[in-house]
């Protein structure tokens, strides 16, 4: 397919030829993706990873990159180009359709009003956003108007506690349908799913309720507030229905149980090296003598549960990348309400803890 510089006005003539030349394959549409990326390296790193989920979520996806008037771009004019999905002569029986939208200057800031006439159909629109602080930025607000659900990644976008908090308690501002998710959320189910499993036999689930402390340790570079732990402790929290009490520190805070009894939750920053991707060390609860321990090394998971000697399983799960976690978001056919109390929780949690949002 011809990646040449088109008028907006021919992208659908050009998607109709596209199909009508290749009546073998058949043109699926389960979704629009809007992709707004940073530049173009990111554009182009993002290019050939969407083709790939293209097989899994076939749908037309547009990547919004900002262009400069130095590249021949007149302000506000928009440019598309229709690229490949897949690499040359590879032909999928069921294939979607990427197309790039790229422009300078003010026009970025009223981006709906190119991609809406272009969008398929009534199939439902994602926006994934990968830019800077969605939190009262121009770009971001205007996409969001026509987004039935909006995807970020808080660990890639690194924020600091301060605007974690922000991000977190302006959820309904950012998409009043509630239809706000953060793929980090998705890239934590194996460790919700392993924390879970440590206490499915009956001593274990009774010491579930007797949990004195908690704590979350981050790797490489990772602070020991980053967003995977903050939603992982605000996971158990919600579902264990603690509430937030004192704070120990800048990262240790005192959470009430049920039963009235404290359960102290640490945040902490192991240092060293650790695989790309990687979002946490370990997770260990603590009731008395017995024990419940999620730790990462590499590809190895390793669970460990009792007390005294520990019961040991180890197996190997290779780190989710985003986009493993962006396919498993757009399997959902709703947000995820545990997410949304998780969030919410995380958000009490860094409040407790004294963080003011940004």
């Amino acid at each position: 397919m011809s990646t040449e510089a088109l008028e907006l006005s021919e992208v659908e003539r050009r998607l109709a030829a596209a199909v009508r030349a290749r009546p073998t394959q058949t043109r699926a549409t389960t979704m629009n993706l809007i992709c707004c990326v940073e530049d173009r390296s990111d554009a182009d790193g993002l290019a050939g990873q969407l083709g790939a989920l293209a097989r899994r979520h076939p749908g037309r996806m547009f990547l919004v990159v900002p262009g400069s008037l130095d590249e021949g771009h007149p302000r506000g004019e928009w440019r598309a180009r229709i690229l490949p999905l897949g690499a040359d002569g590879e032909a999928a029986a069921v294939c979607g359709e990427l197309v790039e939208l790229q422009a300078s200057g003010i026009a970025l800031l009223s981006t709906s009003t190119a991609v809406t006439p272009l969008l398929a159909g009534h199939a439902p629109v994602y926006l994934w956003w990968r830019g800077e602080d969605p939190v009262d930025n121009p770009r971001f607000n205007d996409l969001s108007r026509i987004a039935d659900r909006v995807l970020f990644d808080s660990q890639r976008l690194a924020f600091e506690p301060a605007r974690f908090l922000r991000l977190a308690r302006r959820e309904r501002s950012l998409h009043p349908a509630g239809g706000v998710c953060d793929l980090t959320w998705q890239r934590l189910a194996r460790w919700r799913r392993l924390i879970a499993q440590g206490f499915e036999s009956p001593e274990a689930a009774r010491r579930l309720r007797q949990l004195e402390s908690v704590r979350f340790t981050a790797c490489g570079d990772q602070p020991a507030l980053n967003g995977a732990a903050l939603l992982l402790a605000g996971w158990l929290a919600s579902r264990l229905d603690w509430q937030v009490g004192r704070a120990q520190g800048a990262s240790e805070i005192v959470m009430r149980a049920p039963g009235g009894s404290d359960v102290v939750m640490t945040f902490a920053a192991a240092g060293g090296d650790a695989e790309p991707g990687q979002l946490l060390c370990s997770v260990q609860l603590l009731a008395g003598g017995f024990a419940v321990s999620v730790s990462r090394n590499g590809a190895a998971i390793q669970v460990e549960v009792g007390g005294g000697d520990l019961g040991r399983s180890t197996a190997s799960y290779p780190t989710p990348t985003p986009m493993d976690a962006l396919a498993q978001e757009l399997d959902m056919p709703a947000p995820d309400p545990l997410f949304q109390q998780a969030w919410s929780m995380a958000a009490e949690i860094l409040g407790g803890l004294g963080v003011k949002a940004a």
